[in-house]
């Protein structure tokens, strides 16, 4: 069997939407096969791109897609998940903006908007695949949007040389209130779907990493069945690379939601750094851990080195990437 050893440095950068952000990931991975090497860079983010006007859209959205193109190519980075990137024409303009350097890129199309969700990568991509969630909200909740935008999860399969990557990113319901939680069970099953999904299309791949908004907690029952039934088990990185930040004594499955929040539990959503977050937020740090690397070996035996939440701010302005 050859041997990978995967690098994984996660760089989060919050959104706002509803209360809620999201983190900007990156995934630095060295596959060593035999005495050849390849590095492999990997950013995954949830964008905030809706495209009506502000308050209803996204604040300086066009400005923030723009600093974030000039990131992911200053940063070399070789496969870029995004999510919310519901324009066709913030699609159009970013792959004009990659161009130079992410000659394959995908748009996963769904629903009456789109799924918001695509991929740009500097290596080919040989293969798609998308799966519509089959439970994804209701039709007449206008005012939440998620039903509209057909939720899916998208896998390319990139080459690099002869090692093949399964990589998948998604964007699962929202929450909106945890309390009160009527897409609980609407997650939930698209959890088990995202799990047999990657069960059934990864068997034959030399690494798989699955990134996105999961809209879960790591307590979470649909975060676990992510983990767990993915046909072998797929590793939660930041939970690999920093085994010792849950609360003594507690695991991901046992601990509670407060126990697992903050920036030093790699808190991605509501951080008190970001700023669009809600002045609340930003006096009190109880940010959640709700998007994700996950990664698994296939043909190659992976490890990997270290994972980060970090690069929260566009350089020289106060200002968000999301």
């Amino acid at each position: 069997m050859s041997k990978a050893t995967l690098f994984l440095e996660c760089h989060g950068c919050p959104r706002v939407f509803s209360s809620s952000l999201a983190p900007l990931f990156l995934i630095q991975s060295h596959i060593f096969s035999d005495c050849s090497s390849v590095e492999l860079r990997v950013l995954t983010l949830n964008a905030w791109c809706l495209p009506q006007p502000w308050p209803i859209g996204s604040k300086d959205r066009k400005y923030r897609l723009m600093k974030l193109a000039e990131a992911i190519l200053e940063e070399r980075y070789h496969i870029v998940g995004l999510q919310e990137i519901w324009s066709e024409n913030d699609y159009l303009e970013m792959v004009e903006r990659l161009s130079s350097t992410f000659r394959f890129h995908h748009y996963f199309h769904s629903g009456f908007t789109g799924s918001g969700v695509c991929v740009f990568s500097c290596y080919p991509i040989v293969s798609t695949l998308t799966h519509r969630y089959s439970l994804n909200g209701f039709a007449h909740h206008i005012h939440r949007g998620d039903w509209f935008g057909g939720k899916v999860v998208g896998l390319v399969e990139v080459e690099i040389g002869e090692i093949r990557v399964n990589f998948y990113t998604t964007h699962l319901h929202a929450e909106y209130d945890r309390e009160n939680d009527l897409y609980l069970p609407h997650r939930t099953s698209q959890s088990f779907e995202l799990s047999q999904f990657i069960r059934h299309t990864s068997r034959g791949a030399d690494v798989v990493v699955l990134v996105g908004d999961l809209n879960m907690e790591p307590e979470d029952l649909g975060f676990r069945l992510v983990l767990v039934l993915s046909h072998t088990r797929l590793l939660d990185a930041w939970r690999v690379a920093h085994p010792f930040e849950s609360p003594q004594g507690s695991t991901p499955s046992t601990s509670s939601s407060s126990q697992n929040r903050g920036i030093n539990s790699g808190g991605t959503c509501d951080r008190p750094d970001n700023c669009y977050s809600l002045q609340k937020f930003q006096e009190n740090d109880a940010s959640k851990r709700i998007d994700y690397i996950l990664f698994k070996s296939g043909q190659m035996a992976v490890s990997l080195e270290y994972c980060d939440v970090t690069l929260n701010k566009v350089l020289f302005y106060c200002l968000s990437f999301c």
